[in-house]
């Protein structure tokens, strides 16, 4: 935005001085008009949503407007409803950028509340914002539709580009607002709008479309479908009958035929056979509960279980007796002829049946079935074990049959009923006793005595000891204790203990405690002031002169002694308070304080860097902002704050916002543009610089927001800013630079730029050094005076360091021709020796003409040559030695040949061809090379 043109009077902030904002340019329109849609029906009425309508996807809407009268152009904005309009009381909203949307699950009515808007649905959504709008909102609440007009005018509307649902899209569609009608005696209600709509193309082109009209009327289109209430295909929505009605079948089908012939159920299940649907038999002749399809015996059974048989007319009733049976129970005559008897034989034929019989067969003279008779021992027995006789004897202990000893346990030969004992007698005497066991060997020591002299222990237990009592048992005896009894603890014998106020005696008078303490000038028992004059209860020596006005500049939190050094800053100034501490930290509340509670606070701004006098404004904090989620409750205008929250989501309360006056949604509208950057930075916890190069601000429209105005305690709030503590748990400091429009009643606005604000602790400024580099840095320093001083090369504090061509803090300068590091100032050929040093001659060690002081090669080296001559031609050529000697013609200087084709060793110049075989006739005995010339004599002949 342009903010010069909006700084100068109220018309030019307010955003609405319509005949610049919305006059100011025609061209061609893309767009096609207002339309609106039935988006839902309920018990609340019909609940429409209004559209503009575009013919590009990029066109956007920025306001909603009307120009108040003392505009150029004026023209209002109608809303009107034939009925009333639907307000959701206590969650609903007037814009829906408002509108939290997790309050939609907790409470369906909010789904229906009237609102107005530019593309957002909800308060996740980004801002829309209003202005001029107070009493057409009041009036809306009621549930009435309202004109927006008056002398400035109103307006509904974003910030350009700042809200991508205020574009068209791909439906060509900006939803506008959401009204519901309640319903009418005969219908729906319905709604017009008389609306003029500010939007812009995609190349920034702004345009106007005025006193554009809409009836929801216009948009219903007749719907056909079922208006029978009771039919299950009932349509709400119709209306106009087209007799589609359906009814539910007895299956729950609507419009169904119900259960098919033949079948039991609507899931079309057939009956079991031989039954119908309900269980039943198809056919039951004989009634019998079985169905005759399969029923054994359809009719009945006589007494033989014979169907529709003549029953019992048989010997055994329904059969005769069986041959071999005795009766009709099946049972044949046993071996004593019983019938039905059970034994099986007789062997002795004595009439006892042999499985009861005794003896089977006879008893002999010992009374044994079938035995031998009387052939033992004793008759019928042996003598029986154990005994010595027939008679039963048995030998006794001695070894006597029938003798009378039962027992000789110990085996001395003396029956232990005469034994006078039986067993052994110990060392003291005793049958089987244990020995000499006890205390005092054969016997125990007498329960008195503590040893077996008949000594007994003394009252200290000493045995055999003097002592004849020790009644404190503290073991002394009595006669040489020096208390029978008790020292108590102020050592005084069976005495009453510390029972006085300083324990064993009274406090000193004039002390006020025990230990010597007396109460210094505070009052404190045992305190070190001297001296408390001005009763503050400080300490003479530990006061604090200071700035104790928590609204001075200067105010200084630890003073205790107010030193009239107070800097109250002139009105206006902004002072930030405490208002809440707790786990998420310090909630402080910023205000502006005014000389008058008249004074109205209007707008606090910066302005952007296309503008004249750009300004910026700073928010800054040293840890971060406590924020609640906007689409949870929080806002980032206090008048976006509702207080119905705090109760379900207590932390709303501490939420961070900026406003002026307004603390929740009860107080007057605070808006804001230019500001969206700034609030993303905000709401992650961060301060913010709102600048920029279009600037932004947050205001009021003078006069509608009471909040606005001092009052009696001449202050504006201007923010809630929840600060966490630090690492440390100290508070966050929280501080700023803002700027300020504002007017005394009844005058022109005034701006204060640069207003200050800090909860950091004020320290009072120490001129000083305050680089910690510098070498009189002063660590008690806060406030840098320029006086920065720092060590040279030379390490003096403030000094000029090494003098200008001097190599050392000494004043030490360089040899000529060299640097201080002894580097040379000109060395060409960089071989360490200055060029004004150079020595030139050859420095080759190897030449004969080598110079041992030249440092610089100037290529005169020379050698040797073969004849020891420095620089010499060496052996002329030919020559075979240093004196000239030449070889002989021929040969070379050691006399070789210098041409030997055959290597005959005579030198091809001197060869001489000719026959050099003796006895050929030609034979030339000069020749040296044979040339094939021999001639030879025939045989028998002479040459």
């Amino acid at each position: 935005m342009k903010y010069s043109t909006i700084t100068t009077t109220w018309k030019r902030f307010s955003l609405l001085s319509i005949s610049t904002l919305f006059l100011s340019a025609t061209g061609f329109s893309q767009f096609s008009g207002l339309e609106s849609e039935i988006h839902a029906t309920s018990e609340h009425g019909t609940t429409y949503r209004i559209y503009a309508h575009f013919d590009s996807p990029t066109d956007e809407v920025l306001a909603v407007y009307s120009i108040g009268q003392e505009e150029d152009g004026t023209v209002n904005l109608d809303l009107e409803t034939t009925t009333s309009f639907f307000q959701e009381t206590t969650y609903g909203v007037n814009l829906a950028s408002d509108l939290f949307g997790f309050l939609l699950g907790m409470f369906p009515n909010v789904a229906y509340d009237s609102w107005l808007t530019i593309g957002s649905t909800s308060n996740t959504d980004p801002s829309v914002a209003s202005i001029g709008m107070s009493g057409a909102f009041i009036d809306f609440n009621t549930g009435s539709g309202f004109t927006l007009d008056g002398s400035v005018g109103g307006s509904w509307y974003v910030t350009p580009g700042s809200n991508a649902l205020a574009m068209a899209g791909e439906n060509g569609k900006v939803l506008l607002a959401q009204l519901t009608a309640a319903d009418a005696v005969d219908g729906v209600g319905h709604v017009t709008c008389n609306w003029n709509i500010n939007w812009r193309d995609a190349n920034g082109n702004p345009h106007y479309e005025q006193e554009i009209v809409l009836n929801t009327l216009d948009f219903v289109v007749e719907e056909y479908g079922c208006m029978d209430e009771l039919a299950c295909n009932f349509d709400a929505t119709a209306t106009a009958d087209d007799d589609s009605c359906d009814y539910l079948d007895e299956c729950g089908v609507c419009g169904g035929s119900g259960i098919a012939d033949g079948t039991c159920d609507c899931d079309g299940s057939l009956p079991d056979a031989g039954y119908d649907c309900a269980g039943d038999c198809l056919a039951d002749e004989d009634s019998d509960g079985v169905c005759d399809l399969f029923d054994p015996c359809v009719g009945t059974l006589d007494a033989c279980g014979i169907c529709n048989g003549p029953g019992e007319i048989y010997g055994c009733g329904c059969t005769d007796t069986p041959e071999g049976d005795c009766d009709c129970d099946g049972n044949e005559l046993d071996a004593l002829g019983v019938c039905g008897g059970s034994c099986n034989a007789d062997a002795d034929a004595d009439g006892i049946c042999d499985d009861a019989d005794e003896c089977v067969g006879s008893l002999d003279a010992c009374g044994i079935c079938n035995g031998p008779g009387d052939v033992y021992e004793c008759g019928c027995a042996d003598i029986p074990e154990g005994d010595c006789d027939c008679n039963g004897n048995q030998l006794d202990a001695s070894g006597d049959c029938g003798g009378a000893c039962s027992a000789d346990a110990d085996e001395d030969g003396i029956c232990d009923d005469i034994d006078s004992c039986v067993g052994e007698l110990d060392s003291c005497g005793i049958c089987n006793g244990p020995g000499a066991i006890y205390d005092c060997g054969c016997d125990e020591m007498p329960a008195a005595d503590c040893d077996c002299d008949g000594n007994e222990l003394d009252a200290l237990g000493v045995c055999g000891g003097a002592c004849s009592a020790d009644v404190d048992a503290d073991g002394i005896c009595d006669d040489v204790d020096e208390c029978v009894g008790t020292l108590d603890a102020c050592g005084i014998c069976n005495g009453p203990g510390a029972i006085y106020s300083c324990g064993c005696s009274d406090t000193p008078e004039g002390d006020c405690d025990c230990d010597g303490n007396v109460l210094d000038a505070l009052g404190e028992c045992g305190g070190s002031c001297v001296a408390d004059v001005d009763e503050d209860g400080v300490c003479d020596a530990v006061e604090v002169f200071g700035c104790t006005d928590e609204l001075a500049i200067n105010f200084q939190a630890s003073a205790t002694e107010d030193d009239g050094s107070c800097d109250v800053p002139t009105y206006p100034f902004l002072n930030a308070s405490v208002h809440a501490t707790g786990a998420e930290g310090t909630t402080y509340r910023l205000y502006a304080h005014f000389e008058s509670q008249f004074d109205e606070c209007i707008a606090m701004f910066a302005v952007g860097s296309d503008e004249l006098s750009p300004v910026e404004l700073d928010l800054e904090v040293s840890t971060n902002f406590f924020q609640v989620p906007l689409g949870m409750g929080g806002s980032d205008l206090g008048s976006g704050i509702q207080e119905f929250l705090f109760a379900m989501f207590p932390e709303v309360e501490l939420d961070s916002w900026v406003t002026i006056g307004s603390a929740s949604s009860s107080d007057g509208d605070v808006s804001s543009v230019g500001m969206s950057d700034a609030f993303s930075e905000f709401n992650t916890g961060s301060g913010f610089t709102l600048g920029g190069v279009t600037g932004g601000s947050w205001y009021v429209i003078p006069g509608t927001n009471s909040s606005a105005v001092a009052g009696e305690d001449e202050t504006v709030l201007l923010g809630q800013f929840t600060v966490a503590d630090d690492e440390n748990g100290d508070p966050g400091i929280l501080s700023g630079t803002w700027n300020m429009q504002w007017r005394a009643e009844g005058q022109t606005t005034v701006e204060n730029r640069g207003l200050t604000f800090t909860t950091a602790d004020y320290v009072p400024p120490v001129l000083g050094c305050t680089d910690d580099m510098a070498c009189n840095f002063d660590v008690d320093a806060n406030t840098d005076d320029g006086s920065c001083l720092f060590t040279d090369d030379c390490g003096v504090c403030g000094g000029s360091g090494i003098a200008l061509g001097a190599c050392d803090c000494d004043g030490n300068f360089p040899n000529s021709g060299y640097d201080c590091d002894g580097v040379c100032l000109t060395d060409t050929d960089g071989d360490g020796v200055c060029d004004e040093f150079e020595v030139e001659g050859c420095t080759d060690a190897t030449a004969c003409n080598y110079e041992e002081n030249a440092t610089d090669d100037d290529s005169s080296c020379l050698q040797l040559d073969d004849c020891g001559i420095c620089g010499g031609a060496g052996i002329a050529e030919g020559s075979c030695g240093c004196d000239g000697t030449f070889p002989e013609d021929g040969y070379d200087c050691d006399g070789n040949c210098l041409i030997d084709s055959d290597g005959d060793g005579i030198c091809d110049a001197f060869e001489i061809p000719g026959c050099t075989v003796s006895v050929a006739c030609n034979y030339d005995a000069a020749a040296t090379d044979e040339d094939g010339s021999c001639v030879y004599a025939t045989p028998g002949t002479n040459c």
